[in-house]
């Protein structure tokens, strides 16, 4: 009961910034740039989530750098964490960690880096800014996903998706590019998610089609 009602009083001081988080997510340690909402049944912890992102019912993140203007479905869920398969004889942790794992412990340390981070190592997983990620999509830690790309539903992402990248299966490969290499060019160059909202207001007949948006000097 405590912690819904701390849940409570958490989603009604992110609604004053324009972020709506259900009372039916864990937001923790999470920084939000506003214009945002998390759907019930989320877990959101030390991310960083930027300007009119929204993320659906079900989702999974935790130390997740995720831009601007993302549309993330339901249940799509990073993986964090691996284990040791090669040269290594047992890939329990208990094989390589000086702690209790299910109450065993052999006392025994290797080296072996169990989390992959990105950049200084504050965050497993980096998504770029208009990012659209589909329904079941599973992203593991370390990749990095560049701005512009889709992620298809049900998508295993298991390396870094270049800008403008449409990529999908198990393990998620790259099917197309939304534009041609000039276009990607063009827009990685405008990096229109860094304007403000009067900006974006004002171009917004512009953005209907990307030769109308790259033609004029806005």
């Amino acid at each position: 009961m405590i912690k819904v009602i701390k849940r409570f009083f958490k989603c009604m001081t992110l609604k004053k910034q324009n972020v709506y988080v259900s009372i039916r997510s864990d937001v923790q340690g999470s920084v939000f740039e506003g214009f945002n909402y998390v759907r019930r049944g989320c877990f959101v912890c030390n991310c960083k989530v930027g300007l009119g992102t929204y993320i659906r019912d079900n989702a999974f993140f935790k130390n997740t750098q995720i831009g601007r203007f993302c549309s993330i479905a339901p249940n799509v869920r990073l993986v964090y964490g691996s284990h040791p398969t090669s040269p290594n004889v047992a890939m329990h942790p208990s094989f390589y960690q000086k702690k209790k794992i299910a109450g065993l412990d052999f006392n025994h340390e290797m080296a072996f880096n169990e989390y992959k981070t990105i950049g200084n190592g504050d965050y497993f997983c980096v998504i770029g800014n208009d990012v659209w990620i589909g329904s079941n999509a599973l992203i593991m830690g370390g990749v990095e996903i560049g701005d512009g790309a889709v992620i298809a539903a049900g998508a295993v992402v298991t390396k870094n998706v270049p800008p403008y990248a449409i990529v999908g299966g198990n393990p998620a490969k790259v099917l197309r590019f939304r534009f041609d290499e000039k276009t990607i060019y063009e827009l990685m160059e405008k990096k229109w998610w860094n304007k403000d909202l009067k900006w974006v207001g004002k171009n917004i007949d512009k953005f209907d089609d990307v030769r109308d948006f790259l033609a004029e000097e806005l």
